[in-house]
Formats: structure tokens, sequence, C-alpha cells
């Protein structure tokens, strides 16, 4: 080792000669904060968690603005596929409930669709479709409540009432209302 040198071994003894007591202080000497060196704003914290891959460009919710929170257009196609994948795990499940995996697999279809619209129009695709997807499960219990009173979501039921008629629907009949 070189006089002077500085090391993992040695460097606290430098720090404590140059009047630190812990290393997170050494701000002081410059006469910075450790916040100085950050920037903390909405877009600085947007583009490192886009970098991080924390988030998606465009999906940035802040308090007190709800101007995103609006029902816009979304293709049939898409609709229908989230639509279908609902009404496939509520089958599966049997009592009108699903899983974190399933809603994974609901929230993926909307993710792919989404990330094809500018970042300016995806929250409110977003919101769209858990509209969409909230409108379609409550309709749905309230069809199985219609047809087994006092039944209540995680009670297991027939699911062919649901099979049966095409999801309370009837025979060829597609309701993608929100």
């Amino acid at each position: 080792m070189r006089i002077g040198e500085v090391n993992k071994d040695n460097y606290k003894d430098f720090l404590r000669i140059l009047g630190v007591k812990e290393p997170k202080d050494l701000y002081k000497l410059t006469g910075k904060s450790i916040e100085d060196e950050f920037d903390h704003s909405h877009e600085a914290m947007e583009k490192y968690q886009i970098s991080v891959g924390y988030a998606e460009e465009g999906m940035f919710v802040y308090e007190g603005d709800d101007s995103w929170k609006r029902i816009v257009d979304v293709p049939d196609s898409v609709k229908q596929r989230i639509i279908e994948k609902l009404r496939e795990h509520i089958v599966a499940n049997g009592n009108g409930t699903g899983t974190a995996e399933q809603g994974d697999e609901i929230n993926a279809i909307a993710k792919e669709y989404w990330m094809t619209l500018p970042p300016s129009q995806r929250l409110s695709a977003s919101w769209t479709l858990q509209k969409i997807q909230g409108a379609e499960g409550t309709r749905i219990m309230d069809y199985v409540r219609s047809q087994i009173p006092g039944w209540k979501p995680g009670q297991s039921f027939d699911t062919r009432i649901l099979t049966d008629s095409n999801f309370g629907l009837g025979a060829g009949h597609l309701d993608m209302r929100v």
C-alpha cells in the first residue's frame, strides 16, 4: 500500500480525519445534502422507473388527476378476449371467484392492447378494460344469484347454469356494454 492510499480497509480512518463520523455524512463536506444529488421531479422519477422496467410509459397516476378516468373506444376483439377469459375463469373455479394467476392472464391481454397505443391513451384504455371486466363479472354474479337465491361469491355452484344459458345472455348473444 502506498502512503495516502485510500482503500476498503482504511477509508473510515480518512473520513474521521476529515471530520466525517458516518459515510452518509460525506455530503456535508461539499456543502450539499444527499437530496441535492437526485432529481425528485415527476418527470425524473417516471424516466427512472421506465428505464429500470418498473413501469410503462404513460401509466403513471398522480393524486388529484382523474382526467384519465374516462371510457374510450376499445376494439371489440379486445373486449371479447377479456370477457371470454373472465368467463373461462369463473367456470374453471365454479364459485364466481378468480385466482391471482387468472387475474394476471386478463391483465396480460389488457397490457398487450394498451401497449399498442400512444402513452397518452394508455391509462384511459386500461381504465375502460377494467370497467368492462367489472361490469361483466357483476352481470354474471347477478345472473347466478337470480338462478340460485341466496348464493354468494365464493360458494360453489353448478356452472352449467352459465354455460347452458350463454352466461345468462341466451344463444348467440354477446353483450359488451360498459
